[in-house]
């Protein structure tokens, strides 16, 4: 695959859904603009941006736009990563799919719970939240346990794939909100400061 010669990832000031992208190009030494947009020049490109919705990758000065977080973490995994970062076989890589999906499923429980707690509730109060939050995150912990447990690889499956660095980022959330949730240490996350060497074999 013909690599870019510029890559422009486009986002809020936050961490949330970009944060995993942030993290893979530093993984993989890759030169981008981390471009941070406010809400108002969000408001200006938002008409023209794929499903209107962040982040977004712009390819070789916006020749070409990618959308939705795990589509550019995917092409940028077989763009930039090693043999295999995508998964060694079609099995292995449906199973790096499955576990990206996942942690997929937990924003918005998160979300909720985030904004319960400030005072946002909405539709939704505290308590509510914070049982929906606990359940999504048990269900979810749960099975990296299993899964970690059960070939004694601190990888997924047991090689590195670009699974690993979003269930990384995930578990972090999930410590956030509830550290006590966490029950072995094999699914705590690295401190931010050395995210780029958490996965060196």
């Amino acid at each position: 695959m013909v690599k870019p010669r510029s890559f422009k990832l486009i986002y809020f000031d936050v961490q949330w859904r970009c944060e995993p992208i942030r993290i893979l190009f530093h993984y993989f030494g890759q030169e981008f603009e981390d471009m941070r947009i406010t809400n108002d020049e969000w408001q200006q490109m938002k008409p023209d941006a794929p499903f209107e919705q962040l982040p977004l990758l712009e390819l070789d000065g916006g020749k070409k736009t990618l959308s939705e977080s795990l589509s550019i973490m995917r092409y940028l995994s077989k763009t930039l990563g090693q043999d295999g970062f995508i998964g060694k076989t079609k099995t292995d890589s449906a199973k790096v799919d499955m576990f990206a999906y996942a942690c997929n499923d937990l924003y918005i429980p998160i979300y909720f719970y985030q904004q319960a707690k400030s005072g946002n509730e909405g539709m939704i109060n505290i308590d509510g939240a914070k049982v929906q939050f606990e359940l999504s995150a048990t269900r979810f912990l749960r099975s990296i346990e299993k899964q970690l447990k059960s070939h004694k690889q601190k990888y997924l499956i047991q090689y590195i794939t670009w699974a690993d660095i979003v269930v990384m980022y995930m578990v972090h959330m999930i410590e956030q909100e509830d550290d006590a949730l966490i029950s072995i240490p094999e699914v705590r996350t690295p401190s931010r400061s050395s995210t780029t060497n958490a996965f060196e074999s």
